[in-house]
């Protein structure tokens, strides 16, 4: 669990920081036309795309572990409370009958 956070917080600096490069490179070429504004839009939406993506898998990935873990604890519960409450014997009781 702790590998899948760590990995989504560095995807998420990743696409901060490429973010703030392009916004960086697109002001600084300001003088374009808007065809190439276009393009740039087209390139942009495509890696918006694939980042969701990402983040979505890593989401995923981060719950399915953490459900993992729900469900092994809830078993181990289970398994420690029949443990401690063993079933009741069966046989005869003082008087000599049957339970």
């Amino acid at each position: 669990m702790e590998d899948t956070i760590r990995t989504a917080y560095r995807v998420l600096g990743e696409n901060v920081r490429q973010g703030h490069d392009a916004a960086e490179r697109y002001s600084r070429e300001t003088t374009r036309g808007a065809g190439d504004a276009s393009g740039d839009l087209g390139t942009l939406a495509s890696r918006m795309i694939q980042l969701g993506r990402d983040m979505a898998t890593t989401y995923f990935d981060a719950m399915d572990v953490l459900l993992q873990e729900v469900d092994q604890r809830r078993a181990d519960r289970e398994r420690s409370s029949e443990q401690r409450d063993p079933p009741a014997e069966t046989g005869r009781d003082d008087a000599g009958e049957p339970r």
